[in-house]
């Protein structure tokens, strides 16, 4: 007869292999990776519905945001503000947002690929976007990045992103990022465009009674490395 190992070889060769998982999970940003019987990101967010919640819910200021829906991922949640679109071009503007558990935990790192995977790409017209296709600026809140394009003579579209993090505004609880991203597209200019993901908008909270602070530098420059 088959001697069956001891319980506690038994106990610490399932740890061995969590943790090994665990290591793996942190290389792949755990976007398609769980735990046995745990549902991956991707099979969370095909169950998981958006549902409409009150505009003081919100986790950004959106004066112009038409509602506001949300809904829970597991580790993550998210939400989509939506924008009117005063254009002819086809297309939601909205900004969609995620509250996670970054890479690491002071100060976790944004990569633009993981994160367009995660939300399921960038939408039109800036599918197919990549880091040399940004520029970016700095304001109260850090840095945020951007993609334009120009329709005729006054129709600007612009795809942001930015990371706000829990040293820069109040974050979900639970969560050490919060990742944002913008497509709006409006006849007037670029900073029109991407107001609705400037510090002014989303530093902090709807009705908080901290004030946004100072924008700190207009300048433009490309995008040369991972964003922070």
């Amino acid at each position: 007869m088959m001697r069956q190992a001891p319980r506690r070889h038994r106990t610490a060769a399932l740890f061995t292999r969590l943790a090994a998982l665990s290591g793996l999970c942190l290389l792949t940003a755990c976007a398609n990776l769980s735990l046995p019987g745990v549902p991956t990101l991707k099979e969370r967010e095909d169950v998981s519905q958006l549902r409409l919640v009150p505009d003081n819910r919100a986790w950004i200021t959106a004066p112009q945001g038409l509602l506001t829906l949300e809904r829970s991922l597991g580790g993550e949640q998210e939400q989509i503000v939506a924008l009117p679109n005063m254009t002819a071009l086809r297309g939601d503007n909205r900004i969609l947002l995620r509250a996670r558990v970054g890479d690491g935990a002071d100060r976790p790192r944004f990569q633009l690929d993981e994160f367009l995977v995660r939300v399921g790409g960038a939408p039109e017209p800036f599918t197919g976007l990549n880091n040399a296709d940004l520029r970016s600026r700095e304001d109260a809140l850090g840095t945020y990045f951007w993609s334009e394009k120009r329709v005729g003579s006054n129709t600007i579209c612009v795809l942001g992103l930015r990371r706000a993090t829990v040293e820069g505004r109040p974050l979900p609880r639970g969560t050490n990022a919060l990742d944002m991203m913008l497509r709006n597209c409006v006849p007037g200019t670029v900073d029109d465009a991407l107001a609705p993901i400037m510090a002014e908008s989303v530093a902090y909270y709807p009705g908080s009674s901290v004030g946004p602070g100072p924008r700190i530098s207009r300048s433009i420059s490309p995008l040369a490395a991972p964003m922070p």
